[in-house]
């Protein structure tokens, strides 16, 4: 998401939306320690679960976005350990 315009590409759909609002609890400090590597993981911030986005759809297909991001991990980090998960609603008006 850009932030001077709002607006964002869904990387492999041709999508474009636009941010309208959103609605976010607290954010909080998460790391852990990696077992395997016998390290510990960097600290992130995270925006809790239970946020809400809403977008609109400027460009492209709706249904080409829902099958590339609904109940999918879109978190830049740490993709394999469920976080990021997004789930797609409408708001028909």
């Amino acid at each position: 998401i850009e932030e001077d315009t709002l607006e964002g590409t869904i990387p492999g759909t041709g999508g474009r939306v636009k941010l309208i609002t959103c609605v976010i609890g607290k954010t909080f400090r998460l790391g852990g320690f990696d077992m395997k590597e016998k390290k510990a993981k960097p600290m992130r911030t995270i925006i809790p679960a239970g946020s809400v986005y809403y977008f609109e759809c400027i460009e492209g297909a709706i249904e080409d976005i829902i099958k590339k991001i609904h109940g999918k991990s879109i978190s830049d980090f740490e993709q394999k350990q469920g976080f990021g998960i997004c789930f797609l609603g409408g708001v028909r008006l």
